[in-house]
């Protein structure tokens, strides 16, 4: 009860609220504006893809990640198809190198989840499963954040009530796992973060597209 009441009230105080939906092929973000919401509860907004490099208007993106080396970021979704792409025709055994992930949401399935558990990328590479859910959430709040600041809309993090959508089937140590990996990167000054069910949250993101 505590809990719930902290989270509508610090939601109330923000001007924006952004989904952002980490999904199992494609992942995205949707937002609403609190002014819209008072008047059109139905008015969602997403962001268009196509300046990622694609032919056509998409309002999500492919779950990749490409990760350096290192295992620092170098890109996601389609550019990390592409850029991944383009190593390999230029050079195999560079791009051997690199952590290009796929599927990673379907590897915590059926498995005993643990914050230092591994996951393989497509060449069987083991990396940090948390590693690859936070560096794919970053990417996805820079994203909606520089969508922001390229409109000069004038918001900051601190006006944005942020969503980490989970699957509804998912265990509890599961939603905790991604809880934790948004924690990281998602700084809320009410000292919590908001992970809703994602047959919820991702039916009012849908139902907007």
């Amino acid at each position: 009860m505590e809990a719930s009441r902290r989270t509508s009230e610090c939601r109330g105080s923000r001007l924006v609220v952004a989904a952002i939906d980490l999904g199992t092929t494609f992942s995205g973000y949707a937002f609403s504006f609190k002014s819209d919401f008072e008047s059109n509860p139905l008015k969602i907004s997403t962001n268009d893809w196509s300046a990622e490099g694609v032919h056509s208007s998409e309002m999500k993106a492919p779950s990749i990640l490409l990760l350096n080396p290192d295992q620092s970021f170098n890109c996601f979704g389609y550019r990390a198809q592409h850029t991944y792409s383009d190593l390999l025709d230029d050079d195999p055994d560079k791009a051997a190198k690199y952590y290009f992930v796929k599927n990673f949401k379907m590897q915590l399935h059926n498995r005993e989840i643990s914050l230092g558990m591994m996951i393989l990328d497509v060449t069987g590479k083991e990396l940090p499963a948390i590693k690859v859910f936070t560096e794919s959430i970053r990417f996805l709040k820079d994203h909606f954040l520089e969508m922001f600041t390229d409109k000069k809309l004038g918001f900051t993090i601190n006006d944005v009530f942020f969503v980490i959508t989970v699957p509804a089937i998912w265990s509890d140590a599961a939603k905790q796992f991604m809880r934790v990996a948004s924690e990281k990167i998602i700084y809320r000054f009410c000292d919590y973060r908001s992970c809703y069910l994602e047959r919820r949250c991702k039916a009012a993101y849908e139902g907007g597209l």
